[in-house]
């Protein structure tokens, strides 16, 4: 709990108390309620309050039922009589339909940071510094994308075929590639998505990369990447910065030598080019693999297969293969637990909003192992 805590914590809690309570006197004042409307029946909430809440939404994730109203049926066959002992259905809806993390008065589209992410961006702010506060990475970090199912209509949803979700918010990622702790995110918003603005000039890969690393060049790191950002002119980029990186290379991309294309090899064999300390390769396994390197050179390692055969690959592949993927078992969890039921309305802000506190609950369990917590627990 202290380390979901030191995420979540008494001042994100206030702020969000806060704007719901704000929105909520806003909504209420601006029009004359009907006879029988609930909005009638709102108090303020309260810091003590508003956790409660929010724990009612992760059982959701945990305890699935069809509808919001089944967590709050009395039927003997489906009751869950946890939640009417904490909360009435009735607040907890009128809390829902109020829940505001930003003052909609004070919003003007020419002056703030990100505009399309307005309704939510105090909260994803604050945890983006509070990612960063709590842990100092190891050396070697990880860039890859996270998808957030949704399906409704949203100007940036994407569709990433080889996904769980396949259809919703796009999330870039830097993680420690170890433990897969998410130190830094940029959600991807089309045109307007939030970059540093001195990397503007490069392409939006690189931009990605770049404002991602920002705080952690000239500090010895090491960067894994896919082969939508690797690049000899990223290579470059962070060898100035003292940072390496590793990853698989689209073999068209500039600067890449043309016979890494051209040229035809055998099963298990291997072509490599240096340049400076950037090394390009090119492994023949079911299919070529081609990667790019500024820490490996074309050494080959024994490795023994699930069949117990001893086969030889490229000591660049073998690293690889065990830093990517903390992502997608991020997505795992975010598609085997989702913490949101389909709803009418605010979509896209509440989708959003559970989806950071999603990767909330994971980082948290993430600091647990790390501090010598078990792989599971019973819940």
């Amino acid at each position: 709990m202290q380390y979901y805590e030191s995420l979540i914590d008494n001042n994100l809690i206030d702020l969000i108390v806060h704007e719901t309570n704000r929105y909520a006197e806003q909504t209420i004042g601006s029009s004359i309620p009907r006879k029988h409307s609930r909005s009638k029946k709102w108090e303020p909430t309260s810091k003590e309050e508003m956790p409660v809440f929010i724990a009612l939404i992760i059982l959701q994730g945990i305890v699935k039922k069809p509808t919001n109203e089944q967590y709050w049926s009395k039927r003997y066959s489906i009751s869950t009589s946890f939640f009417s002992k904490v909360m009435s259905y009735r607040r907890f809806n009128l809390i829902y339909r109020f829940l505001h993390f930003s003052d909609n008065e004070t919003f003007v589209t020419e002056t703030h940071e990100c505009p399309k992410l307005s309704k939510i961006w105090p909260v994803l702010k604050y945890l983006t510094i509070r990612f960063k506060e709590v842990v100092t990475p190891d050396r070697d970090v990880t860039i890859d994308e996270s998808l957030k199912l949704f399906k409704g209509r949203l100007g940036w949803k994407q569709y990433m075929p080889l996904k769980r979700s396949r259809f919703g918010i796009k999330s870039y990622m830097l993680y420690e590639s170890k433990s897969g702790y998410v130190w830094s995110l940029i959600i991807y918003t089309g045109k307007g998505t939030l970059f540093d603005e001195k990397y503007k000039h490069m392409c939006m890969s690189s931009q990605v990369v770049m404002t991602l690393m920002e705080p952690l060049l000239n500090k010895g790191h090491c960067l894994t990447t896919d082969n939508f950002y690797s690049s000899p002119e990223l290579a470059d980029i962070l060898i100035q910065s003292l940072t390496d990186m590793y990853g698989t290379l689209k073999p068209r991309r500039k600067d890449v030598p043309k016979e890494l294309l051209s040229k035809k090899i055998d099963k298990g064999q291997m072509i490599a080019y240096q340049r400076g300390k950037v090394c390009i390769m090119k492994w023949m396994d079911k299919k070529a693999v081609c990667l790019i390197s500024t820490i490996h050179n074309p050494e080959m390692v024994q490795v023994q297969s699930h069949k117990n055969e001893i086969r030889r690959k490229p000591k660049a592949v073998m690293e690889y293969n065990n830093t990517m993927g903390g992502v997608d078992r991020l997505d795992k969890h975010l598609t085997n637990y989702p913490l949101i039921k389909k709803k009418r309305g605010k979509i896209s802000i509440t989708k959003t909003f559970f989806h950071l506190l999603d990767i909330c609950l994971c980082i948290s369990f993430v600091l647990y192992k790390k501090n010598g917590g078990k792989d599971s627990f019973a819940v």
